[in-house]
């Protein structure tokens, strides 16, 4: 903000700044890595061995979390995955469903989505497989 100021920004500019940095500063989600998980009892979502999100693409997930909570000014726990479910289908309007849909290419027998609609099941696109085109070597 200093360097905006000596830079003799408009004042409205300084303000919209201002307005983005304190939304920057705000508290995130807190994230449990246990909110990834599959539920007790049950597979979630047709994702490998069950989880809600593939263990390899946790990382990017948190980090994605992060924007869109503070984006949109929510601070939500996420310790189960029905927390998870709950914020990302509920409160982002079906978008854990969404992304389900976009990480699996077609339904697996042996891993089918607990509920129609709710997205993929079981064997991931290519570009999302742990080392697939497109990843970036883990950091």
């Amino acid at each position: 903000m200093a360097l905006a100021r000596a830079a003799r920004c408009a004042p409205a500019t300084a303000a919209r700044l201002e307005a983005r940095l304190a939304l920057l500063r705000t508290a995130g989600p807190r994230v449990s890595g246990g909110c990834f998980d599959a539920p007790a009892g049950g597979a979630a979502g047709g994702a490998a061995g069950g989880a809600v999100v593939p263990a390899h693409l946790r990382a990017d997930t948190i980090a994605h979390l992060q924007v869109l909570c503070r984006l949109r000014g929510a601070a939500p726990r996420l310790q189960t995955p029905a927390d998870l479910e709950g914020f990302l289908d509920g409160a982002c309007g079906g978008l854990l469903a969404s992304l389900r849909r976009e990480w699996y290419a077609e339904e697996d027998p042996a891993h089918p989505a607990p509920e129609k609609g709710r997205g993929g099941g079981g064997v991931l696109r290519p570009e999302y497989a742990k080392g697939g085109a497109g990843r970036e070597a883990p950091h």
